[in-house]
């Protein structure tokens, strides 16, 4: 994979290698425990990597759990909890990886950091909002109350009540709003801020609080920080847009050979394309405007 000037773009995991069935089972006397018996009966051992390689998958097609055993194995922590079995490591001693010099600054980045990002902001408003109206309420008090000569702190306060407008008052002793978009915003507004030169993100479903128009804003984001600034992602998604990324690695893991498929012969990809072409005469500007 190439960036616009026909340079080799960035990779820090090449390769990784998930362990046999017969691994498997030497390994425990639980060869069917989560996270043991999924990948093998997907034929999905060695995985390759590209700057941009995503994996596509239904619910419960174990692309979370595969993101989640890569990041271990590399030592790239998340934030948010999963379902860490026992088992667990024992699995991961399986595991092999091919790679340079993983970056120590690399983020695991998950649906659940997004939402709990868009509700720290709306905490923290709706904190700064009460904070406001005790504050007009202590003007309102200070400015109409007699004057209190015997305490000089609440003198002060009462002096200001009377000589400044409430705006002036109330500023003083409160931090502004935290500027509070829509959910997508926000969302665009988190990764641009989490994405940094030279790093390997893996992101686990990325799409889930972004509308349409929001999922394309974050494929170009992702494509730009492959080409320019050196990052690799590992991506989980079901996103036609995510998926659509030019030259992206897509294993399909609804497919029971996990092989490498383009965007458009996903089986979703192409139930969406059939459902829209049945209703094409809708999308005709032509027949709206005659």
């Amino acid at each position: 994979m190439f960036d616009r000037s026909g340079e080799k773009m960035k990779r820090y995991l090449y390769e990784f290698t998930l362990p046999t069935i017969k691994k498997e089972e030497l390994a425990t006397n639980t060869p069917s425990s989560y996270p043991f018996g999924i990948f093998p009966y997907k034929k999905l051992q060695q995985i390759e990597f590209e700057p941009i390689t995503i994996f596509y998958g239904s619910n419960g097609s174990g692309k979370s759990t595969l993101l989640n055993i890569i990041a271990a194995k590399l030592g790239i922590a998340r934030t948010s909890n999963f379902n860490k079995t026992q088992l667990f490591e024992k699995y991961l001693e399986l595991c092999e990886k091919e790679s340079g010099i993983i970056p120590a600054s690399s983020k695991f980045i998950t649906s659940e950091d997004v939402f709990s990002h868009i509700l720290q902001i709306r905490l923290k408003n709706s904190e700064i909002d009460e904070k406001r109206e005790e504050l007009e309420k202590l003007y309102y008090k200070e400015k109409y109350a007699p004057i209190n000569y015997n305490n000089l702190e609440e003198l002060g306060i009462q002096n200001e009540a009377r000589t400044k407008s409430m705006n002036q008052f109330v500023k003083k002793r409160l931090q502004n709003n935290i500027k509070e978009f829509s959910n997508g915003e926000t969302a665009i507004q988190y990764f641009n801020e989490a994405f940094k030169i030279g790093n390997i993100y893996i992101l686990d479903e990325p799409e889930n609080s972004l509308a349409p128009k929001f999922q394309i804003k974050l494929a170009e984001i992702i494509l730009d920080c492959a080409r320019f600034c050196d990052c690799q992602f590992i991506i989980a998604s079901h996103s036609p847009f995510i998926l659509s990324i030019a030259d992206a690695l897509i294993y399909d893991l609804d497919d029971n050979s996990s092989d490498i498929k383009k965007w458009y012969e996903l089986q979703n990809m192409r139930i969406y394309y059939e459902f829209f072409e049945g209703y094409s005469d809708k999308f005709d500007l032509n027949n709206e405007l005659q």
